[in-house]
C-alpha cells in the first residue's frame, strides 16, 4: 500500500509498505481522507527523516473488524487519535485525555491504518466524509472542547489569536454560536478566510499593536474571551493585556515557555485562564448535532490533494496560504 514518509528538510515521499496488521483491540481501516495538521509542520521543517508520517486525522471504512462485537466491515468511522486504555482512573470516568496509559496514533497519510477499535467513531449516514474529517479531528474538535469547557455564550465578544486550522475552527464555531468574533493573524489570506467563516472584525498583527486594537472592542473593555491558538509568548502577552477584567483566556497553542506575573496578569484583573488540549470521544456527538443544525465544518477545507501530490500540499501549508488541507482517496 501507499504511505507518506517524511524525509526531513521539507521533503516528503510516497513509499510502498505492507498493509498494517492490527494488534489486539484494533481494527483495520481503509482510509478515505486524512487531514494535514499544523502540528506536523515542525517535523516537516526539521532536518531528520522519520519512519512514516505524523498524520493523525483520518476517516475511512472498516476493512477488517477483527472480530469486534459492534463494528462491521464497511462501517464508516472517524479515528480519534488520542486513545485511552479503558482501565485506568481517568478512562473509567470518560476522560481519556488524562489516561495513565495514553497512546497517540500516527501514519494516517496512507491507504490503510490500524486503529484502536474503541476509538473508531461511527459516522452517521447524513454526515459527509469532509464533515466527518473536520469534526473527527483537531480542527473543530479542539475548538469545540475548548469552547464548551469555557462555557461561551451568544452575544459575547471573542477574539481568536492565530488563524491556522484550529483558530479557523474556533472562528467558525464561535460565530455559529452567536459570538462576535475578531480574528488576529499575520497572514492576510487567513484573515480573509476567517471573515468568510464568520469573523466580524480582523486585526493584522503585522500592522501595529494587536493588544491596543483588541482593547478598543466591547466599548473599550476588551474581549470577554480570548482563544490563544498560536501559543507564542507574544500572543499570550497580547491576550493577557487585552482581555476585559474578569474575562477568560483559553490557551490552546503550544509554542514554548511564557513568563506570567500573577499579580499583574491575573490577580488584579481576576482573570480566568484555561488550558485546553485535544477533545473527547463524547464531544464528537455534540459536533454531529451542531453539523445537523447547519455548522458546515467542510468549509474549513480549502485544498484537497492526492497522496502522490503530498510535497505540494506541505509546501502550501508551509506558506500559510490555505485553510485546512485534505488528502483524499477514491
Amino acid at each position: 500500500m501507499k504511505r507518506l514518509r517524511f524525509l526531513g528538510a521539507r521533503r516528503v515521499e510516497v513509499e510502498d509498505v505492507d498493509i498494517p496488521r492490527p494488534q489486539a483491540g484494533e481494527v483495520l481501516v481503509r482510509v478515505r481522507a486524512s487531514a494535514l495538521c499544523g502540528s506536523e509542520m515542525d517535523a516537516f521543517r526539521g532536518p531528520d527523516a522519520m519512519a512514516g508520517n505524523p498524520g493523525h486525522e483520518v476517516v475511512g471504512e472498516i476493512a477488517d473488524a477483527c472480530g469486534h462485537p459492534t463494528l462491521r466491515e464497511g462501517t464508516r468511522v472517524a479515528c480519534h487519535a488520542v486513545t485511552g486504555c479503558q482501565r485506568c482512573y481517568w478512562c473509567l470516568r470518560g476522560y481519556e485525555l488524562f489516561c495513565e496509559n495514553m497512546r497517540g496514533y500516527s501514519n494516517a497519510h496512507a491507504e490503510y491504518v490500524a486503529h484502536a477499535a474503541h476509538h473508531c467513531l461511527p459516522i452517521p449516514d447524513d454526515i459527509t466524509w469532509e464533515q466527518a474529517l473536520m469534526i473527527g479531528g483537531d480542527t473543530v474538535g479542539v475548538a469545540y472542547h475548548a469552547a464548551t469547557r469555557a462555557g461561551v455564550r451568544a452575544g459575547e465578544e471573542a477574539a481568536v489569536l492565530g488563524c491556522g486550522p484550529v483558530g479557523l475552527g474556533c472562528v467558525l464555531l464561535l460565530s455559529f454560536w452567536g459570538l462576535r468574533v475578531t480574528a488576529v493573524d499575520l497572514v492576510p489570506y487567513r484573515l480573509d478566510l476567517a471573515c468568510s467563516l464568520g469573523a466580524a472584525e480582523r486585526v493584522n498583527a503585522a500592522n501595529g499593536d494587536a493588544a491596543e486594537a483588541l482593547r478598543a472592542l466591547n466599548d473599550g473593555r476588551g474581549p470577554d474571551i480570548i482563544f490563544d491558538c498560536a501559543g507564542s509568548p507574544k500572543t499570550l502577552d497580547v491576550a493577557l493585556r487585552s482581555v476585559r477584567k474578569g474575562g477568560t483566556v483559553i490557551i490552546i497553542g503550544e509554542r514554548g515557555e511564557t513568563p506570567i506575573y500573577p499579580s499583574r496578569d491575573i490577580i488584579h484583573s481576576e482573570l480566568r485562564i484555561l488550558g485546553s488540549w485535544y477533545f473527547l470521544r463524547a464531544d464528537f456527538w455534540g459536533m454531529v448535532k451542531e453539523t445537523r443544525r447547519g455548522l458546515r465544518p467542510e468549509r474549513l477545507i480549502t485544498h484537497s490533494f492526492s497522496l502522490d501530490d503530498a510535497q505540494a500540499a506541505y509546501e502550501l501549508m508551509d506558506s500559510g496560504q490555505c485553510g485546512k488541507i485534505a488528502f483524499t482517496q477514491p
